[in-house]
């Protein structure tokens, strides 16, 4: 008879790499966590791409009241991430004025196509704030 042996779940895999310019002997620290604790890291880890390990490392390292390395590659993430959606944006936006100067008709669509657009440069002002700060 065979017996069903059960297979560990394995979690999706995360990109993993060595932080640039780390001089010296690596040392290893052992980290307790609860399991909310663990999950909250899983997700931060999983949004960066960066390592359990650089994300403690950074949250260490940088100084009181700042945003970590992460933080930070997060909301430049999200900058690009918002860019890309301006650009699709603009590109609604040059359709509806080509339609309106060849028919002289301007779509009611247009006022959706402009309300997205500001609302997506205020979200590009308030990423672009908190990079500043």
């Amino acid at each position: 008879m065979s017996e069903a042996v059960e297979q560990p779940v394995s979690r999706p895999k995360v990109k993993r790499r060595r932080r640039a310019n780390v001089e010296g002997k690596a040392h290893y620290v052992r980290v307790t966590l609860s399991e909310a604790e663990r999950v909250a890291l899983y997700v931060k880890e999983s949004q960066t791409g960066r390592s359990a390990s650089e994300i403690l490392a950074s949250a260490a390292l940088s100084p009181a009241g700042s945003e970590s390395s992460v933080d930070r590659q997060a909301l430049m993430y999200e900058l690009a991430m918002i860019r890309r959606y301006l650009s699709a944006l603009s590109n609604n936006t040059n359709q509806l004025a080509r339609h309106a100067n060849v028919t002289g008709d301007f779509p009611a669509s247009a006022a959706t196509v402009v309300t997205r657009t500001r609302a997506v440069a205020e979200r590009v002002n308030d990423v672009v704030e908190k990079l500043m700060s």
